[in-house]
């Protein structure tokens, strides 16, 4: 552990060295980029909450292969990363989301080009075709509503950049029988674009280190995404963006109880369309999840679909030092449930939502000071609907919620910011926490609670930004309140019933800190080189509630590294390009679902782990790129879910060809 933090501390020491020097040698600037966490373009330097920005040829984003892997490289907390295409629960400051990747149970919002993804799986969400990734941090209810109680992954796509004609080709192989070929073609006449990709890809079963090979880990898809765009004048834009995902996924199941057969079929179809208009801004987003599970042992087929829809409406306009945010939003998420032979193991269920939100801003002494509030009012309706097989009586809810957040960023200086806020945040109650009423197959009843008060987060965090020519530092400290989190328990008066309750959560504290620096001036060399470092620290995560602290015999908040973080170097020329960067999760309390262990059901020590990772790429002429990777360099031992074990050292090369 010592070695680990040590390594940390040795790279940012490196990082900001460069801050006596940044005048001195080969003039290079880190680049800047416009952001959207306020639900409006925005510089970066005047956006109040802390953001998190993953640029295309970040290491984060230019090694991994889908978001997953993304936010296990961002370093914000716990990702539950499984073997194929499932990663479910993904934290940001301690709040995660379901393990199972239930959107409703999200308390990080997933969204694509600002309106929702469609899913909470970020393994269906494949990097190819993303520009940068925007993490906000900490709640963003005021202007986002439901599940954005840790923050809001925000995922930008890409458009053609270039004017005229364009197009790529690639293809690559490596360990395990993996392959990837893709193409695509786009074309550009100023704010006008269309692009158009398809890939497929493929790996086999894969050897895990002190296990051996890991048996019925393959997968194979295929995607095709377009994206459009037209502005018939100044000020007005329309894009319109479609993606289209399906994958046969092997499901090898844990180790103690191999499922060598067993397989899913996973699909992800998502239509969205923007505009913006001189009086409005907007979206509409339709989106539909679907997974099938086919069980052989059981003779079993079991499916599950989300349909989401979302129509978005705002206006930002300026009235003297004053900026306004206004708008609304509609959510609807349909989930439909079967299973072969009946019954399914759900209900059918609908939650529609309403959101009203604003948000002003203040601009003082000449915008070095900006201060913000906003406020927004949601109103929901739950059903559980009648399922065929199901014992269901159907019932419907409704309830209403408000938020609020306050903060404020002061320039100290021209390359100095100080940040503040305090928020709340808020995870709705599902379907069937609120209103479900049927007896599942196995004799159980399920009776919601109409009384459910939805999970909230109040956050106070402050820090400050860092911005030079060499250097980008963002440093935060958060205080998280996680109050009324859901439950289910025995009801307390009916036999062989559960229900729901509202309990105490957790107190979490912690640091976070993005470091992005540039050595070459310092020392001054004809290449660049960028350390960097992405980590979070949480000096406090307990749990509140004595019953959960009971069941599972520790106070600790599960499934919550002390450490998260990546580190490491780039560098890069003209033609060429390394990356080296190694991955820290530190140990965490998770609870071992292992029925033949003595500590079955019980909070056990999941051991911490370093990997490293080794990025390279050269271009012998132009238009052409020969890449390689090799991820867990030094081939060691880990696992993100106990009992799934990952790959052993992984190589693969490539070549791409861009016109």
């Amino acid at each position: 552990m010592q070695r680990k933090l040590t390594s940390l501390s040795l790279v940012a020491l490196l990082g900001v060295a460069p801050l006596s020097f940044a005048q001195e040698g080969k003039e290079v600037k880190l680049e800047d980029v416009v952001v959207t966490a306020s639900r409006v373009e925005e510089k970066p330097e005047n956006v109040i909450p802390f953001v998190q920005v993953i640029k295309e040829d970040d290491p984060a984003l230019a090694t991994s292969r889908d978001v997953g892997d993304v936010m296990v490289s961002a370093g914000t907390g716990h990702v539950h990363k499984y073997p194929g295409m499932l990663t479910g629960r993904v934290a940001v400051r301690g709040l995660a989301n379901d393990a199972h990747a239930d959107l409703l149970k999200s308390r990080v919002l997933i969204l694509v080009d600002s309106g929702y993804a469609g899913t909470a799986n970020l393994a269906k969400l494949l990097v190819d075709e993303i520009e940068r990734i925007e993490i906000v941090k900490g709640p963003a209810s005021v202007l986002y509503g439901s599940q954005a109680m840790g923050g809001v992954i925000n995922i930008i796509t890409k458009k053609p950049k270039k004017e005229g004609a364009s197009g790529l080709a690639n293809f690559e192989a490596g360990s395990w029988e993996y392959w990837r070929a893709k193409g695509g073609a786009g074309y550009r006449k100023g704010e006008n674009y269309f692009y158009a990709s398809y890939l497929r890809e493929g790996r086999s079963d894969y050897d895990a280190k002190g296990f051996g090979r890991y048996k019925n880990t393959g997968y194979n898809l295929g995607q095709f995404f377009a994206k459009a765009g037209f502005s018939p004048a100044k000020d007005w834009n329309f894009d319109a963006s479609l993606l289209n995902l399906r994958a046969d996924v092997d499901t090898p199941g844990a180790t103690y109880n191999l499922t060598p057969k067993d397989y899913k079929k996973s699909s992800l179809n998502r239509l969205g369309f923007n505009f913006h208009t001189p009086f409005f801004k907007g979206l509409f987003v339709y989106a539909k999840d679907e997974d099938t599970w086919h069980s052989i042992s059981r003779n079993t087929k079991t499916n599950r679909e989300v349909r989401t829809d979302q129509v978005s409406i705002l206006r930002d306009f300026r009235l003297g030092l004053v900026s306004f945010v206004l708008g609304g939003d509609y959510i609807n998420i349909d989930v439909k449930s079967k299973k072969s032979p009946p019954p399914p193991y759900y209900p059918m269920s609908k939650s529609e939502n309403f959101g009203l939100f604003g948000e002003a801003k203040i601009s003082l002494f000449q915008e070095r000071l900006l201060m913000g509030v906003g406020v927004r009012q949601d109103w929901f309706k739950v059903k559980v609907k009648r399922t065929a097989g199901l014992r269901v009586n159907p019932r419907d809810e409704d309830f209403s919620h408000a938020s609020f957040r306050a903060g404020l960023n002061y320039k100290l200086r021209d390359d100095i910011i100080f940040k503040t806020t305090y928020g709340t945040g808020f995870r709705a109650p599902t379907p069937d926490e609120m209103a479900a009423d049927y007896v599942s197959f196995w004799g159980i009843r399920y009776l919601g609670n109409p009384d459910l008060d939805p999970e909230k987060s109040k956050t106070l965090d402050f820090g400050f930004v860092l911005k030079r020519k060499l250097i980008h530092l963002n440093a935060a400290y958060f205080i998280t309140e996680y109050k009324d989190k859901i439950i289910s328990v025995p009801h307390p008066t009916l036999s062989t019933t559960q229900t729901y309750v509202n309990v105490d959560g957790a107190k979490i504290q912690g640091l976070e800190l993005n470091l992005r620096t540039e050595l070459a001036p310092l020392f001054g060399l004809p290449f660049s080189v960028s350390p960097f470092v992405d980590l979070t620290y949480h000096t406090k995560y307990r749990t509140e509630d004595p019953r959960e602290i009971k069941s599972h015999g520790t106070k600790t908040l599960l499934w919550t590294p002390k450490w998260t973080g990546t580190f490491g170097i780039t560098l890069r020329e003209a033609k060429w390009s390394a990356t080296l960067y190694g991955v820290y999760v530190g140990d965490e309390k998770v609870v071992d679902w292992n029925s033949l262990s003595p500590t079955y059901m019980k909070a056990v020590k999941k051991q911490d782990f370093t990997i490293f990772n080794l990025a390279l790429s050269y271009s012998p002429i132009k238009n052409l790129e020969l890449k390689g990777t090799v991820e867990n360099l030094f081939n060691r031992k880990y696992e993100y879910v106990q009992y799934y074990p990952m790959p052993e050292t992984t190589i693969r090369i490539g070549i791409k060809f861009n016109y």
